[in-house]
């Protein structure tokens, strides 16, 4: 139990030393993203400490010691600092009057939402309980945190394997927790997915709240994100590191959709370090990352330009990128025959440039996509188009946008460099869609919720009625 717990302290009071600038946030939404950047930032430290140290920093030598009880002593501080400043915050005089609260009406709607989400809670308590594994979960990242276990935090042994280009984020965050547990488990990597995801519901919680939206509208939205994919309850209790990636990078867009919608430079802000600290979790990562960036410059090229004007904001964009242009600058010193990169050859791709070929990989794309036993929540996405056309909200727009992004982005990548069974079959889609769930969800909230929108579209249902 005290492992545990210190392995959680950890990770939030490393999270917690971005705190400054999210100091505009409420207390969960601040909480979340502690969650979410301690994640990346304490594996990074260990991979950071070995690679351009030279430091074992999971062994027990001496250095490796002080290294460890270095990063406990920091985290634990900033957790304290963190505390001190919000118990003065609560017994400032200018808190000390509280409004009057109001009744909130409970609603069937709301109570249906708190169940499915107790019962999603539920289903990931018995889960990560029960002997269930997946193929992957062995085949790197446990494989991976296992390496890193036993030979001190040793990331050079990881460049012979067949995944030997990914990124160390997750593995690294299981070896911590191997070494503060005292033995390597899988069952203590078990809890770390659904840590990751109560971090991503809590920022997208504190968000909506900041923007004024109702307890029981929030319940709701959380409700449709948890059970609006089949695969969403499979994964996360899983030892797997595609849902770590998905609950950063998700949080990531939906803060850029809100940069589109208020112009707030602070939510870019944040949408920018989610999205680059998402690319220490995945080996496509940094492309994902990209074209999502790329599509907000579409809607918002005025709020980049200027963003990118000032020194102080640039030198936040790029100190959110060290993890992964640290770790590729590790992989050009340290070559390796892993990866997506070394699939990609001219004859594969003039192969299937044919359209015989490149009709069976859409076609079982379509297929898996309109599953909606899989994805149910897909059935929102044609309402939501339609109300982006009548309410013309660009924060809608944009998410809409790197929804279909996403479809194109995976189309590429299986006509370029999967293998010809994987493309015809689509193959593991349903993992890899996992991160259009958020989204749609919460293209809702600027559909049905959002000011502007939903007048616009209670406007044009008016008129309609009033034509016949």
């Amino acid at each position: 139990m005290i492992p545990t717990l210190l392995f959680i302290l950890t990770v939030i009071g490393i999270g917690l030393l971005l705190d400054p600038f999210f100091a505009h946030m409420n207390r969960l939404e601040r909480l979340g993203l502690a969650i979410l950047c301690g994640s990346v930032l304490l594996p990074f430290l260990l991979f950071f400490a070995n690679a351009y140290l030279l430091i074992l920093p999971l062994a027990k030598t001496g250095a490796g010691v002080f290294f460890r009880g270095g990063v406990t002593v920091l985290a634990l501080a900033s957790l304290v600092w963190f505390l001190l400043r919000e118990i003065h915050a609560l017994w400032a005089p200018a808190r000390s009057r509280r409004a009057p609260r109001q009744k909130t009406k409970v609603r069937i709607s709301a109570l249906l939402s708190a169940a499915s989400l107790l019962a999603f809670a539920a289903f990931v308590i018995i889960g990560i309980h029960t002997r269930l594994f997946g193929w992957d979960e062995y085949s790197y990242w446990m494989y991976a945190a296992k390496v890193l276990t036993v030979t001190g935090g040793n990331v050079h042994a990881l460049l012979a394997n067949a995944y030997g280009s990914y990124p160390p984020g997750f593995p690294e965050l299981v070896a911590w927790n191997n070494v503060l547990q005292g033995d390597i488990s899988i069952q203590h990597a078990k809890w770390i997915a659904p840590f990751y995801f109560l971090g991503a519901l809590t920022v997208e919680w504190g968000l909506f709240k900041r923007y004024r939206l109702t307890t029981n509208r929030i319940l709701i939205l959380l409700a449709l994100t948890v059970w609006g994919c089949q695969s969403y309850d499979l994964f996360t209790i899983l030892a797997y590191g595609e849902m770590p990636y998905v609950d950063l990078y998700t949080p990531g867009v939906i803060y850029l959709a809100f940069a589109v919608r208020t112009k707030d430079s602070r939510d870019l802000n944040t949408g920018v370090i989610l999205l680059l600290f998402s690319a220490f979790l995945r080996v496509d990562g940094w492309m994902v990352a990209g074209f999502t960036l790329a599509v907000f410059f579409l809607f918002s090229a005025r709020q980049t330009r200027s963003a990118l004007r000032e020194k102080k904001r640039l030198l936040i964009y790029v100190s959110a990128a060290l993890p992964i242009l640290l770790w590729n600058f590790y992989l050009f010193h340290h070559p390796t025959l892993a990866g997506w990169g070394t699939r990609l050859t001219l004859s594969r791709v003039s192969a299937r440039l044919p359209w015989p070929f490149m009709s069976h990989v859409l076609g079982a794309m379509w297929t898996t996509v309109t599953n909606l036993r899989v994805y149910p929540i897909v059935a929102a996405y044609p309402f939501l188009v339609w109300a982006a056309f009548a309410s013309r909200s660009r924060a809608l727009w944009f998410l809409l946008a790197v929804v279909f992004a996403q479809f194109a982005y995976l189309f590429t990548a299986y006509m370029t460099v999967f293998s010809s069974f994987e493309a015809l079959h689509a193959s593991s889609l349903d993992r890899y869609l996992l991160r259009i769930d958020p989204l749609i969800s919460a293209g809702l909230y600027f559909a049905l919720y959002d000011e502007k929108p939903a007048k616009a579209l209670a406007t044009m249902s008016q008129a309609r009625h009033q034509a016949r």
